[in-house]
């Protein structure tokens, strides 16, 4: 939604500046029978830079001149590139006009000194040369983004490289050639090589980030944006991250380094190829304790999170096996979450689990797979130790990226929404996500390597990510069905929670209340069940070192129980909900057991209109 100065001799880019927050007073009626139509312009002496109508033609409704309106005000932003050789800061003109059929009338103008350094601006500058002499002002914020020094030569020219090569294209990785997925294995492999002792390798820097060992510190160490409107963006910057030391392995393995993180569509494709988890992820990095053990110091003194590396030497890869992952997942209707996903029309609704809704955000299916994948996968704190955690995350990142296809407004929405902070936190302080850094990520590539990566930056993968992917989800036909009925775990407190669960739901006609439904001992024994309903999952136990966890509003879990009424004969109003809950030590408790370490789950019944 950003409109860009094409003049050749500004693409040299030493920079770029955006206008946002855009908003005038008090114009005069410029035209006989109506108010102005008014836009704005931002000039450097005689070149435009950028001007609130260009969009008009753009984006239709959206961002468009204000019409008939004498205190406008425009959600859109308004981006230009900086020329090279301006010095440390350049004169430029604000400038309100009036749109009309013929000749467009000036409302005021107004000039200002732009410092040409890193960082936000507001201004409210009253306009000169106003119709009528009425004291019009001009309020806007103007944000700068320059390199935080010059590029050498060298690294200059890799990045031409690399942009002449063109971006990655990310993969199914079960439908690539027996080529490319050992050439991605062996960049894993040496991304696992240790390079100064135990835990110096590039795999557990970047594992480590996402809950143990985060920052290092001994309290609230955990990086951690789940459940927040910038869940996906920071999941994005982080696979960025990943991607790009994969690329270094690769090259350091004699390669060229143009190699994609492949993605794992599990979710809309359970079996391919005869697989579930891949064969190469089988075939590198299967089950058992010798990979992970190859990253850990076993040496190093118990104390602090010390138990959190006890837990991964101890249990390893665990991953589930092929006919139980595909089972659970088929059981799921899967596809059908990911549609829901892509028509949800509030981006904080699509990528939190903020508020109530009848729709599945991004992060629903995420967390199914998670929990249903076996350790490390289910526990937060080492799931990122798994290859399958970057092949799954990268096809939750391609579903987002489907939903951004569209849903073009969603990065104004995401920005408007946090500024005005209605739907961000409301326990311990709001606060505006849009503008804070996605620790500790930084923008890939050359000049850029030192620029923090904040998530508007997310909102641009060709600009920002060098990635593509060979084919997106595509937003199924949204078609007349029945109210579904939902088991709904209410008000969830993460912070309740000492680890992941998968929630297991039965149900029974009423009356029945007293009966007990299957406690394992596997999976099938449950699924088998004749009252079996469905499952949910819960993705959770940092909240003792995580100060977002500590913040977290309380959320819905939900479980589309209404095949099985109707396969019973039953209503919702003639019918209860029993549930088991399994934690990561695959413990089987049902709702009441007093063994149960987490608050006691509890479901009702409902049933809602799709949205």
């Amino acid at each position: 939604g950003s409109s860009y100065v094409t003049d050749p001799r500004w693409m040299a880019r030493a920079g770029s500046i955006s206008f946002t927050r855009v908003s005038a007073t008090n114009f005069a009626q410029a035209d006989t029978r109506s108010d102005s139509d008014p836009y704005v312009r931002w000039s450097l002496g005689k070149e435009t830079l950028a001007e609130t109508n260009f969009l008009r033609n753009v984006l239709g409704r959206r961002g468009r001149t204000q019409t008939s309106t004498q205190n406008p005000a425009w959600d859109s932003e308004y981006l230009a590139n900086l020329p090279h050789g301006v010095g440390a800061s350049m004169t430029l003109t604000v400038s309100v006009w009036d749109s009309d059929r013929g000749q467009d009338d000036p409302l005021g103008s107004a000039t200002f000194e732009l410092q040409l350094e890193n960082g936000v601006r507001t201004m409210t500058l009253p306009l000169e040369h106003v119709p009528g002499g009425r004291e019009s002002t001009v309020t806007f914020t103007s944000r700068v983004e320059l390199p935080l020094r010059p590029s050498p030569e060298p690294e200059a020219e890799a990045v031409t490289e690399a942009v002449t090569a063109g971006p990655v294209t990310r993969k199914e990785i079960r439908m690539m050639s027996p080529e490319e997925q050992q050439r991605y294995a062996a960049a894993v492999k040496k991304m696992m090589e240790n390079t100064s002792g135990p835990e110096s390798s590039e795999f557990f820097r970047l594992a480590g980030y996402h809950g143990w060992p985060g920052n290092g510190a001994e309290r609230n160490y955990s990086y951690c944006e789940h459940r927040q409107e910038t869940f996906p963006g920071w999941h994005r910057a982080y696979l960025i991250a990943f991607e790009q030391s994969l690329r270094d392995a690769d090259r350091a393995l004699g390669n060229d380094g143009h190699i994609g993180l492949p993605y794992w569509d599990v979710l809309a494709r359970p079996e391919l190829n005869g697989q579930v988890v891949p064969s190469i992820v089988k075939e590198h990095f299967g089950n058992g304790t010798a990979v992970p053990r190859a990253l850990l110091d076993e040496s190093l003194p118990p104390g602090g999170a010390a138990h959190q590396r006890k837990r991964l030497w101890d249990e390893g890869y665990a991953i589930a096996d092929d006919a139980d992952l595909k089972r659970t997942i088929e059981s799921q209707r899967l596809p059908e979450k990911i549609g829901d996903a892509l028509w949800i029309r509030q981006h904080y609704r699509a990528a939190s689990t903020y508020g109530t809704s009848s729709r599945d955000s991004v992060e629903t299916p995420h967390d199914l797979i998670h929990v249903l994948c076996g350790f490390p996968m289910k526990s937060l704190m080492h799931a990122a130790f798994h290859p399958l955690f970057w092949l799954h995350h990268c096809n939750i990142d391609r579903l987002y990226e489907a939903y951004l296809e569209n849903n073009p407004d969603s990065q104004r929405e995401f920005e408007a929404n946090q500024e005005r902070s209605r739907f961000v936190n409301r326990r311990k302080g709001t606060h505006d996500r849009y503008d804070e850094w996605l620790k500790p990520f930084y923008l890939p590539g050359g000049a850029r390597g030192n620029r923090k990566f904040y998530p508007r930056h997310t909102f641009d993968i060709a600009r920002y990510g060098d990635y593509v992917y060979d084919a997106l989800h595509l937003r199924p036909a949204q078609a007349m069905t029945e109210r579904p009925v939902y088991a709904v775990f209410e008000d969830v407190d993460i912070n309740a929670l000492p680890c992941s669960y998968t929630l297991h739901a039965f149900i029974y006609p009423t009356g029945a209340e007293a009966t007990t439904p299957p406690l394992g001992p596997t999976i099938a024994s449950i699924m088998d069940d004749p009252n079996y309903a469905g499952l949910g999952g819960v993705f959770a136990g940092k909240a003792d070192v995580c100060t977002n966890c500590q913040n977290s509003d309380p959320f819905d879990v939900r479980i589309d129980v209404s095949a099985r009424l109707k396969a019973l004969g039953l209503s919702a109003a003639d019918a209860v909900v029993k549930v088991v809950a399994v934690d990561e030590e695959e413990e089987y408790m049902a709702v009441g057991n007093p063994t149960t370490r987490a608050q006691g789950w509890r479901a009702v019944l409902r049933a809602v209109e799709r949205l």
